[in-house]
Parts: C-alpha cells; sequence; structure tokens
C-alpha cells in the first residue's frame, strides 16, 4: 500500500470515528433532555400542590392576625 492511499485510508477511518462520536454525542444530550423533561412534568403536579398548600396556610395565618 502506498502512502498516499495509506493516508486516505486512515482518514476516511478518522472520519468515520469522528461522524460517529457525534451522533454519540447528540444521542446522549437528546436522551438528557429527555429526562429533564420528564423531571420537570413528573414535579410540576407535585409543585403546584406545595403552592396551593402554602399560598393557603399563608391566607389563613393572615386572617388569624
Amino acid at each position: 500500500m502506498r502512502s498516499s492511499e495509506r493516508r486516505q485510508a486512515l482518514s476516511a477511518s478518522r472520519s468515520a470515528d469522528e461522524l460517529g462520536f457525534q451522533a454519540a454525542r447528540r444521542h446522549r444530550w437528546r436522551l438528557l433532555g429527555a429526562q429533564a423533561e420528564a423531571r420537570t412534568t413528573r414535579s410540576r403536579p407535585a409543585l403546584f400542590a406545595w403552592y396551593s398548600a402554602s399560598s393557603a396556610a399563608l391566607k389563613v395565618a393572615s386572617e388569624d392576625a
């Protein structure tokens, strides 16, 4: 194998590795985004319940004072 062929083969191998790395990185970010979204949508009802309870408690406390 000549050096130019070897260089081309190495370059093709590197670019394929880089494409695979970029695809894996995109997939990882997509997965992390989906997990974060699932966490926030899961916690939204709990946050609303906490907010409602705390505002009701504040209202009662302000009426008592």
